[in-house]
């Protein structure tokens, strides 16, 4: 246990010998420290916490998908008609909403602002 004090004590005489060493040292643990918790914050936010809906477990996401004749498949949402459609033939939701994205002009005095924003159909809400 002397040994472990005494290599302490001589790190430290060490590292207060060289100032720059030392401070560039504890600004990159303290900036490293910091991207790791900021990576494990979003990483626990995104794929481990439950949503805040009652029963989100239930909860799924339809797409159609795409392949263009040479290109890569990719997911497209719904469109209104055939979202209606699914909404009024399926038994096998209890029910059933789309959303989109969108974006709209807020005008309030002279110049109007462009927003985004959510489309979503009336089910939406008690779907969640």
């Amino acid at each position: 246990m002397e040994a472990l004090w005494q290599d302490l004590r001589f790190a430290l005489r060490s590292l207060g010998r060289s100032r720059l060493f030392t401070a560039i040292a504890v600004g990159t643990l303290a900036l490293s420290v910091g991207a790791v918790t900021t990576v494990f914050s979003v990483v626990h936010a995104a794929l481990f916490r439950p949503l805040p809906f009652a029963e989100s477990h239930r909860l799924m996401l339809l797409y159609i998908t795409a392949t263009p004749p040479g290109g890569p498949t990719y997911n497209r949402r719904w469109s209104f008609p055939r979202y209606r459609l699914l909404r009024r033939w399926q038994s096998g939701f209890s029910d059933v909403a789309t959303f989109g994205p969108s974006s709209f002009n807020l005008t309030e005095g002279e110049e109007p602002e462009r927003l985004a924003a959510e489309q979503v159909s009336a089910s939406y809400f008690s779907v969640l």
